[in-house]
């Protein structure tokens, strides 16, 4: 664009290699060689020719939490090294919003709770200082999500066209717009390309768009940030509150009606170093924990000895409060057993539950505590160190295999069962992530780009990607299909099998999504899929406490449309460990 409005000389500097090449390839095939010259390096790294020659500066270096990347150093270095005294910088500025929030559900992202057992609700631990990343757009307000406090707040500008500090706080005095509790803040940044401000790149979300002219943009590369509270502030309708931001050089961090900054949070109560947010959301859901809570109930544990192959969560303090005489969980990571013993000290269960490293301490410990049999093996299942795949729960069948060349034979298993299952559905969005840009934008031939990218993916795409649905709008457009059922009671299935299911859908449907649903005991099941009825004109419901297997469809040929597929599930062991791929065919 500059070389075509008339540069003199045009440098651009790309670090990875790749794009570099695809940079050179692009500008030849526009006509652009003689004005442009791409440089494969950092702009940092003083190994290149710039030296205070430029008049403008165009880069886009941000991310979510817009200074994660190291936009502050590049912005500064340029000032220092690369561009000349009166020089132009765009975007030129930046502005960052807050949003004060009152939501039960966001903070269960934060702070696991359960109905039974002491955990870490009374915490007022700050957590970590990263960012959680989730498509607000989808936290409709007033919808159970989230209750609005106070409207957008702006809170600290960002001038790129002078150089920056590398620290700041700074506090805004505000009233409050209605009464609640201020759990989280939902925070968003907005670029301002000219000094004027008439040129704008704006992150809100898609609800808050509405109150605007101007179209929302859907992305996944940017979106809002939550920063959690240490503890939810009360505030009453009419309340003086502020609301206090600080920075380093990379990242944020919030706090409301501190007297003084405070300092960068970390994580003194260990839950937030060991699970993930998803995570954190799933030990606090009531429904889920009483599910299992029920289940474990039906075994009569009272006076039984039960393993727990599963990793960090209430398993272990479960059992032992429903009078197991001992529970052995096996947990390999560290963090995982600080968990574990955290949730066993405060309950008071410490002498009853004991850990283990691997599957092979089992005999010691039958050894040391005189157990001659166990009665029951429990899991979630849930497993921190396979894939995100939703099939990694299936890692409890190689388990098993591994716990009854220790016990022989096996006891009675918690899930006695599970069923791989499927839905062909219409992604509003979430598609987007594996098209092809147009050729031909702003009047350029970016060919190049799509053989790159589109190149890439067919080398290493995985085709079935883990994502978290509930964050992304669709629409059924087939009935639930079970692909495959497991057994876990027992060895006889553990060989490799086939199962070939042909799957048909209407309409205009571009991606099939998986899920694994568990059968604990008898009728009680746990789902990681849809949530209610299936309506052809109404947004799924998907889980939100554990992540779905995205396959997207090949792209629609109007001459010949595509209306079924067989997928064929590979179940076999690789390396002791159940393995699953899925293959698609179609019609």
């Amino acid at each position: 664009m500059a070389a075509r409005e008339g540069a003199k000389s045009v440098f651009a500097l790309e670090e990875f290699q790749p794009m570099a090449a695809c940079a050179e390839r692009i500008i030849e095939q526009n006509g652009f060689s003689e004005n442009i010259t791409v440089i494969n390096s950092r702009s940092t790294l003083n190994d290149h020719p710039l030296h205070g020659l430029s008049d403008i500066l165009v880069t886009e270096v941000f991310d979510t939490e817009l200074i994660g990347e190291g936009a502050i150093e590049t912005f500064n270095h340029a000032h220092e090294s690369l561009l000349s005294k009166d020089s132009t910088v765009i975007p030129h500025s930046a502005m960052i919003y807050a949003l004060p929030v009152d939501s039960e559900f966001l903070w269960r992202w934060n702070s696991a709770s359960h109905q039974h057992l002491s955990g870490f609700e009374d915490s007022q631990c700050a957590g970590v200082p990263a960012l959680h990343d989730i498509q607000t757009s989808r936290l409709k307000p007033g919808r159970d999500f989230i209750s609005i406090v106070k409207e957008p707040v702006p809170l600290m500008e960002f001038n790129f066209s002078k150089k920056l500090l590398l620290s700041e706080a700074k506090s805004v005095k505000l009233s409050a717009e209605r009464t609640g509790q201020v759990h989280a803040l939902i925070v968003w940044w907005c670029l301002f390309m000219d000094e004027e401000k008439d040129f704008v790149i704006d992150m809100a979300p898609s609800w808050f768009f509405n109150k605007r002219e101007v179209p929302y943009q859907w992305r996944e590369h940017w979106m809002q940030a939550i920063y959690y509270l240490p503890k939810p502030v009360v505030i009453s309708e009419g309340d003086l509150f502020t609301i206090s931001i600080s920075r380093d050089e990379f990242s944020f961090w919030f706090s409301i009606n501190d007297i003084a900054p405070v300092s960068r949070p970390h994580c003194t109560c260990k839950l937030h170093e060991t699970c993930s947010r998803q995570r954190i959301a799933a030990l606090s859901d009531d429904n889920r924990n009483s599910s299992y809570w029920e289940a474990l109930k039906s075994l009569n544990l009272s006076g039984k000895n039960v393993i727990v192959a599963s990793d960090c969560g209430w398993l272990p303090a479960t059992a032992a409060k429903l009078g197991a005489s001992n529970v052995v969980a096996i947990e390999s990571n560290f963090r995982n057993v600080q968990f574990t013993k955290h949730i066993c000290h405060r309950n008071g269960l410490s002498d009853i539950v004991h850990i283990i490293k691997t599957v092979d301490d089992i005999s010691h410990i039958k050894t040391m505590y005189n157990i001659d049999s166990f009665d029951a093996i429990i899991s979630e299942p849930f497993f921190s160190s396979t894939s995100l795949q939703p099939w990694n729960g299936l890692h409890l069948k190689s388990l098993c295999t591994s716990i009854s060349q220790m016990i022989g034979e096996l006891p009675v298993i918690m899930p006695c069962r599970a069923v791989l299952k499927c839905c062909v559905v219409e992604l509003v969005d979430l598609q987007k992530l594996r098209n092809p840009i147009e050729e031909t934008i702003c009047g350029f031939n970016l060919s190049q780009f799509n053989d790159l990218t589109q190149g890439a993916m067919n080398h290493v795409y995985n085709a079935v990607e883990p994502h978290s649905m509930w964050e992304y709008e669709s629409f059924p457009r087939s009935t639930i299909y079970d692909l495959a059922h497991f057994n876990f009671q027992g060895l006889n299935n553990f060989t490799e099998r086939f199962h070939n299911n042909e799957v048909t859908f209407s309409g205009a449907a571009n991606a099939v999504i998986l899920w694994m649903d568990y059968n604990l005991v008898e009728d009680t099941w746990v789902s990681n899929g849809t949530i209610g009825e299936l309506i052809p004109t109404q947004v799924i419901s998907w889980c939100h406490l554990s992540k779905q297997g995205v396959y997207l469809l090949p792209s629609a040929n109007k001459s010949k449309p595509i209306h079924s597929l067989f997928i064929t599930v590979d179940t076999r062991p690789i390396n002791d460990i159940l393995s699953i791929s899925c293959e698609f065919s179609y019609e």
